[in-house]
């Protein structure tokens, strides 16, 4: 057991260390990157290891460690959860909100869901036109099945393809569509977005059973998806959709790949080819997606 807790540790470890070169050569004017632990030996190592500056640790002691005694997200009532750490970036978010630089963007990512710059160019040429229409881009969880070299959508195995009629937004020759499951393990805001997430029932622990029935581990990532949703949507988030796929700068990597392990065959759907109908067949509908 002591072996396999340590195999799992390295792999968390390498996991973290992609995410974070990834997101500090990021293209922007500066980056500053808030790690909550609930270790104080994981920060030390990493501080030692890493040696970055813009890097800042906060730990976070008294939830316990994860295990199989305090693995549930769906435990509300247990003070020393693990789960609850996920919440604690709450803090950080508040205080950040108060600043006046209105160029900031702010990210949330789990430790192992890769964020690149691809994905940051799609988000800030997409917020624009979704805004528009009371959207925000967000982004698909992928991973890399290396027994047929494709990539596959883990957050909707339940479903085979997903007809564009059911919910999509054209501007141009750029079109979005609603996932049926919006889960994405990460949220992006600009300032003004971080201002209304922080004033919002979705920034709340308690509050944001209201607003989904997620565990608390997914409701601390769903940032403003079930706020001021558009009439006809489930969410505020939409993804941008290519030909008969969703389109690949959308894609956050999620590291592990552990999920395309369990998903049998008839889960399978690559992500290059999720929808029903290719986009290109489909007659111009109004922009408001009815």
């Amino acid at each position: 057991m002591t072996e396999v807790r340590r195999n799992v540790q390295a792999e968390r470890r390498k996991h973290l260390i992609q995410v974070l070169q990834s997101v500090l050569k990021l293209d922007v004017r500066e980056v500053a990157v808030y790690i909550h632990t609930n270790s104080i030996s994981e920060a030390d190592f990493l501080k030692l290891l890493l040696k970055e500056p813009r890097i800042h640790y906060h730990v976070f002691s008294q939830y316990s460690r994860m295990n199989y005694f305090h693995n549930s997200p769906w435990v509300e009532d247990d003070p020393r959860s693990p789960w609850l750490l996920t919440w604690e970036h709450k803090k950080t978010l508040t205080n950040l909100s108060t600043q006046e630089d209105d160029s900031s963007l702010f990210l949330y990512l789990e430790n192992d869901s890769l964020f690149t710059q691809e994905n940051l160019d799609y988000w800030l040429e997409a917020l624009p036109i979704l805004s528009r229409h009371g959207f925000i881009p967000s982004f698909l969880r992928v991973e890399f099945d290396e027994s047929t070299g494709q990539w596959f959508p883990i957050d909707n195995l339940q479903v085979r393809r997903i007809p564009v009629e059911r919910f999509h937004v054209r501007d141009g020759n750029k079109r979005f569509i609603q996932l049926p499951n919006t889960y994405a393990g990460c949220y992006l805001l600009n300032f003004q977005l971080l201002r209304e997430y922080v004033a919002s029932d979705s920034f709340d622990l308690v509050k944001s059973k209201t607003r989904t029935w997620w565990d608390i581990g997914a409701r601390t990532t769903a940032g403003l998806q079930f706020e001021n949703i558009p009439d006809g949507a489930a969410s505020r988030y939409l993804v941008p959709s290519h030909d008969n796929g969703i389109a690949p700068e959308s894609w956050v990597h999620h590291l592990p790949n552990i999920y395309i392990k369990k998903m049998g065959a008839k889960d399978k759907l690559p992500a290059h080819d999720f929808l029903m109908s290719k986009l290109s067949e489909i007659d111009d509908k109004s922009s408001n997606g009815s």
